[in-house]
This record gives C-alpha cells, sequence and structure tokens, in this order.
C-alpha cells in the first residue's frame, strides 16, 4: 500500500494514528465530508466502526473498489448505505452472523432491494 488516507476522531487518538505513519491523515471536523474524502478515489475502504448510521456513500465509492465492513453489528447498525450493498457483491465469514447481527445487509434486505444473502466465501448480489 503506497497511501493512507484516514478519517479517525481529531485530538489524541488522531495524534497517535499520524505518529505511528498513518499517511494522509484527516482529522474528523466534518463527518460526512471528512469521510467523503477518505473514501473518494480508495481502492479499499474499511469501516471499523460503531457507527448506527451509514458514514459511506454509495456515490463516493469507485466501481470495483474493496470495501471491509466490519464494525457495525448490530442488526440495526451499519457503515455504509443500502445502494452501496445493493451494488455490491457480498462475502461473509459466517452466514449466520449476516443473518443474525449484520444490519449493513438486514437494513437494505428488509427494505427489499437485496434479495439473496451472503454465504461463507460465496458472493450474493440484487
Amino acid at each position: 500500500m503506497a497511501y493512507v488516507v484516514a478519517a479517525v476522531p481529531a485530538g489524541d487518538l488522531a495524534q497517535r494514528f499520524a505518529a505511528r505513519g498513518g499517511g494522509g491523515l484527516l482529522s474528523q471536523t466534518d463527518v460526512p465530508q471528512v469521510h467523503r474524502a477518505a473514501v473518494e478515489g480508495a481502492d479499499l475502504i474499511c469501516t471499523t466502526t460503531s457507527c448506527s448510521e451509514p458514514i459511506v456513500r454509495s456515490e463516493w465509492i469507485a466501481d470495483g473498489a474493496h470495501i471491509n465492513a466490519v464494525g457495525a453489528c448490530a442488526p440495526k447498525a451499519r457503515e455504509i448505505d443500502s445502494a452501496t450493498v445493493v451494488r455490491s457483491l457480498l462475502f461473509t465469514d459466517c452466514r449466520e452472523s449476516a443473518f443474525a447481527e449484520s444490519g449493513d445487509f438486514l437494513i437494505p434486505r428488509a427494505a427489499g432491494p437485496v434479495t439473496r444473502a451472503p454465504t461463507p466465501g460465496a458472493t450474493a448480489g440484487p
């Protein structure tokens, strides 16, 4: 990896991240704008938050980008919006977990645009 952009909270955590060679550090002042700047043009996007509302929007994501959405692990919590899920191929390490606790999957599935579930090692699309 040649360059890293991270959207992290301002303050001590941001300073520690930068000190460890965090790359193009963005200080969180306006969450949606910071996340947009971190995501646009990225080949690899990792979300590792405890957010309950999406912090990543489909229109920010380049075609072919890989997303690791691993932070939101409750049925009503999610890091990515429904439009992102609809246009994605989904992979899971545990099918039972996807159906029990993945709000990133469960919320758009309940609304209707996702008709199949991800299965271990396989893909699922709309």
